[in-house]
Parts: structure tokens; C-alpha cells; sequence
């Protein structure tokens, strides 16, 4: 897409120009303490005997431990779920031979509701995690079948539910003052406890998978307990992780939180999208390096076929977005429950506007999922609109349904009341091509390691840039690379030598088409913004290559 405007984010604290790259970042996104930041500690954890009702729940599930009696986990069917469930598992197993989980399969749905069946009639105590804060009558159920019931959960309470003890942040009279926290972390914090009843401290050993689910659910990072939970779990510890990453070539020892949120979350997602997450689950709870290495390679594989199904239903579905619309509503009764919020997304931060991708359902409504851009509150928006049945889950990510007759008024009411794109494109600084060097990149992704929601990696505007050519890469076609030299330099060399030089920065435009990129640009001086990264491969022989990098966003042909 491109930009109206570019526009240079404007410091929120003053800064000299003597001070370091980190510093003059720090003060451009009014970080007063550069340390405290990017270096977090445990002081930044808060207690979890702030979380309502967790005592209790700890209290019950170290009752049903003592007493050897049969405890079964019920799994949520994404990310956060499937994180948040194996560590109360593995956690738990630690203590006990008598735990199991159940879960569905994404096509089947969230939640305890279409799970209930799978319940063991034995059963003792059953903890949900990571849905059904909401589910009354389905608690109701399992509490009547003599099933003590605990769910722990960090979404929204719109329904008292006295049939489950709640720890849940959300809930009304939790002071838990960090609001902002996945059920991975919700969980832990129960772990935190059960290690104070057992005297141990095995809960030291999940920042790891924590930090997947908090960084997979797109939790805020300008939080600062939730960037100490990052920060420490990337160090990985989890054996299933570990393979997963060796198997993606990923350096452990130089992970970021980029490296959850584009490498590992999208194969545990693709695992439950494909209604395979049992493999997924496996993965996460395998200790043994060779066991865990074949599991890894079996959830990459469905990531590769997710992103093949995926980009098919993005090409398919294309021609049904109307430009005019501020929400583009796309009705598909082919795509597969599991892509619709996927190719919502990346419609969403392509077009930059909001979108839905609904299927008819047999009591003749449309359900589905939207996506918002730009962290809008697009749940409680929805939910303002009379003909809405419900929207459900997160502000800019979750589901929505309503009648079919009444598409056209939905519509209606989102291109009234919505309001316009604002078509900029912001950056922190600006840099000649010719100031980048390894260790200035390196610097500014030090500054950037923990980013996410909230706290987004930086982008810059690179001046004085001559495109040398472009190269289409990946079996899909779908990644273009241009290498680059310095404007400046080509006064003193013919295009012949120019093209022999090693590029001073190749700017990379992901998935994308072969078209991308004019070859009528080539020779020409442009400026580019994007993300800044340093490359470095290992190839033949261990000899290792390095590169700067631009991840790119847009660029402009300069007059």
C-alpha cells in the first residue's frame, strides 16, 4: 500500500545529539529509564495473591493432588490456550500421575460448551483455561455431575458464573493491577502458588512457554511485567520449542520477541487451524530432544501447508473487498473456520481498514472473524450496532455474528459511523544509507528486542538510495529483495561496476508478487522507510555472510 504522508514521530522527552542510538530512541518513545526497559527484572512481577480467587483455586487443585484424586485440564484451541494448557499440565504432572486434558478441534469451536462431552465421567476436578469465563450453563452441568469446576482465563465477564471458582483478572473486584496479561500468564501465577503450598519452584521453569502465550496473543508490551516475562523467557528451556526453532535455522542465543510472533506462534497456530492440535500439544509437553525433533518437523510441515491454504483463500477472495467500504464484510461459505481470521488479518494490514470474513450458518445468520486495524476497539463497536448478535473476544481480534437479512444494514452503519483510514506512514529517524553499519543495526534492534503490541519495532527513513536490481525469491515468488548502493557513489562508476559492488542495504518486501517493485526504478535515487535488521547466515563451510537489511514498507522515487 502506499502513503499518503509520510510523517517523523515527534520525541516525547528531549535529546542531544551527543547521546548513544539508545538513548535518543529511549526519548523519542518517552522511556525515561533506557535500562529498566530493555533490561527488566523480577521486581517488576507483581504478586499473584492479588489475582481474585487464586488462593482457593490452588488450594483445590493441591486438595485433589494429596487426595490422588483425577484432575483433567481442558485445552483452548489457540496459542494462548495451548500454552497455558500445557504448562498446567506439565506443571501439575510433576506432582501427579493421575492429570489429563481434553480439547476440540478448531472447526468444533472455543470453549468448555462444545468440549463437555469429552469429560471423563470420573473426574474429579476439571480446570478450563483460557475460555469459558462465560460459560454458565455448561459450569453448571459439570458442577451437577459432582465435577468441581476451576476456570482461569483472562477475557472479558459479561455473565456472573457461580458454578466455577474464577481467576480471572477481568472479573469485577480483582485488583490485579496488570489487566493486560494472557492465560498463560494467569496460569503460571497459579503454578507460582502451588509452588508456596509444595515448596518447590517448578514454575521457574515456563518464562518460555509464558512468553509464547503472552507474545502469541498479542498481549502489550509497554507493560513492564510482561516485558520481564519476555525478556526471561527467551531463553528457551522448553525441549519442543527448542526443536521447532532448530529446525527453523533460528540462533537460540539471539532470540527476540520477533521470533515468537513471525516464527513460533504461527506453527502452534497452524497446528489447531489444521485440527491437529494434538501434535501441537505433544510438542510442548515432550521432553526428549529426539522424540520432540520429529514432532517439530511435523508441525512445520502444517505451517508450510497453512501458508499455502491460506495465500489460495487471500488470492480467491480478493475481488469481494469493495475499496469504498471502511469495513470490508467478505461472505465465503467455502474457507475453512481456521483461516477466517487469518485471511481477515492479512487483508487488515494490508488495506489498513478493518474486515470480516463471514460463512452462513444453517439458522440463517452470518458468523465469522474481524479483524481491526491499528488496535481499535472494533468489538465494542460492533456490539453498538443493533443488528449485531454478538462480537466476542479481544477489541481488534474475535468473532462476530448476525443475521443474514441484515448484511446490508451492518454495512451501512459501519461506512456511516466508521471514520476514515488516516493514511500515514510514521517513523522514528532518518538515515543516509551510508551512516548504517553492523553495529549501528545492531544497536536499534537491541533497543527494539521486546516489541509487540504497544510497543511496535521502529521503522526508519533511509535517504540517498540507489536500487542496483531485484530478485524474486522463495518457491511461492512471493518475496522480492533489492540490492542497493549509495546515490552518492554512482557518480564515480558505470552501471557495470556499480552491479559487482556488495550492496551497502538490500531492501526485502515480503509476501508480495513478483510485480512488486518497478524495474523502471532501477538507477534512480529513492528513500524507503522499513524495519532495520542485520543478517547474518551461516552457508558452506560455516563461512558466514553478513548483510543489512531492510524490511520495507513503502518507498517514493526521489524528484
Amino acid at each position: 500500500m502506499k502513503y499518503l504522508k509520510w510523517l517523523q514521530m515527534t520525541p516525547k522527552l528531549p535529546y542531544s545529539d551527543i547521546d548513544g542510538i539508545g538513548r535518543k530512541l529511549a526519548a523519542i518513545h518517552g522511556i525515561a529509564d533506557l535500562q529498566r526497559f530493555t533490561t527488566p527484572d523480577s521486581q517488576e512481577l507483581h504478586s499473584p495473591y492479588l489475582l481474585k480467587n487464586i488462593e482457593k483455586a490452588a488450594k483445590e487443585i493441591y486438595i485433589a493432588i494429596k487426595n490422588k484424586m483425577k484432575i483433567v485440564i481442558h485445552i483452548d484451541i489457540d496459542n494462548d490456550g495451548v500454552t497455558s494448557g500445557t504448562l498446567m499440565y506439565s506443571n501439575l504432572k510433576k506432582f501427579t500421575d493421575n492429570v489429563f486434558y481434553i480439547h476440540s478441534q478448531r472447526s468444533e469451536g472455543h470453549s468448555i460448551d462444545v468440549t463437555e462431552d469429552k469429560i471423563p465421567d470420573d473426574t474429579d476436578l476439571l480446570i478450563i483455561i483460557d475460555s469459558s469465563t462465560n460459560s454458565v450453563e455448561a459450569c453448571k452441568r459439570i458442577t451437577n455431575n459432582n465435577i468441581k469446576v476451576i476456570v482461569i482465563d483472562h477475557h472479558e465477564q459479561d455473565l456472573m458464573n457461580p458454578y466455577c471458582t474464577l481467576v480471572n483478572p477481568q472479573q469485577k473486584g480483582c485488583e490485579y493491577p496488570n489487566k493486560l496479561i494472557s492465560a498463560a500468564v494467569v496460569a503460571w501465577k497459579v503454578c507460582q502458588v502451588l509452588d508456596e503450598y509444595f515448596k518447590t519452584s517448578h514454575s521457574e521453569d515456563y518464562y518460555d512457554v509464558v512468553a509464547i502465550g503472552l507474545t502469541g496473543d498479542v498481549m502489550s508490551l509497554m507493560e513492564y511485567e510482561n516485558r520481564y516475562i519476555v525478556y526471561k523467557g527467551l531463553s528457551m528451556k522448553n525441549e519442543g520449542i527448542k526443536s521447532l526453532l532448530s529446525e527453523m535455522k533460528k540462533d537460540l542465543n539471539g532470540l527476540s520477541s520477533s521470533d515468537i510472533s513471525y516464527s513460533i506462534s504461527p506453527c502452534i497456530n497452524a497446528a489447531c487451524r489444521m485440527d491437529k492440535i494434538e501434535v501441537v500439544i505433544e510438542l510442548l509437553i515432550e521432553t526428549d530432544p529426539k522424540k520432540a525433533k520429529v514432532l517439530a518437523k511435523q508441525v512445520i510441515a502444517m505451517n508450510e501447508e497453512r501458508k499455502k491454504i491460506q495465500a489460495k483463500y487471500v488470492e480467491e477472495l480478493r475481488p469481494l473487498i469493495d475499496d469504498k467500504d471502511k469495513c470490508s464484510i467478505i461472505i465465503n461459505n467455502e474457507i475453512g473456520k481456521g483461516f477466517k481470521g487469518l485471511v481477515a488479518g492479512e487483508f487488515c494490514n494490508e488495506l489498513q481498514k478493518a474486515i470480516m470474513v463471514l460463512s452462513e450458518d444453517e439458522n440463517d445468520t452470518y458468523s465469522g472473524s474481524y479483524r481491526a486495524y491499528n488496535d481499535f476497539d472494533l468489538r465494542s463497536f460492533l456490539n453498538s450496532i443493533p443488528e449485531v448478535e454478538y462480537a466476542a473476544g479481544h477489541a481488534s481480534v474475535g468473532g462476530v455474528r448476525f443475521k443474514r437479512c441484515d448484511l446490508d444494514k451492518v454495512q451501512r452503519y459501519l461506512n456511516e459511523n466508521l471514520q476514515a483510514i488516516n493514511n500515514e506512514l510514521e517513523y522514528i529517524m532518518e538515515f543516509d544509507i551510508e551512516e548504517l553499519n553492523e553495529g549501528l543495526i545492531k544497536k536499534i534492534e537491541s533497543f527494539y528486542r521486546i516489541s509487540g503490541k504497544g510497543f511496535e519495532t521502529g521503522r526508519f527513513l533511509i535517504s540517498n538510495i540507489r536500487p542496483q536490481k531485484k530478485d524474486v525469491l522463495g518457491k511461492d515468488r512471493n518475496t522480492v529483495k533489492i540490492p542497493c548502493t549509495p546515490m552518492s557513489r554512482s557518480y564515480f562508476y558505470d552501471d557495470d561496476e556499480l552491479l559487482k559492488m556488495t550492496p551497502s542495504l538490500s531492501l526485502m518486501k515480503f509476501r508480495t508478487n513478483e510485480h512488486y517493485f518497478s524495474e523502471e526504478i532501477m538507477g534512480k535515487e529513492i528513500k524507503a522507510i522499513g524495519t532495520l535488521n542485520f543478517n547474518e547466515f551461516k552457508g558452506f563451510k560455516g563461512k558466514v555472510s553478513k548483510s543489512s537489511q531492510l524490511f520495507l514498507e513503502d518507498y517514493r522515487v526521489v524528484n
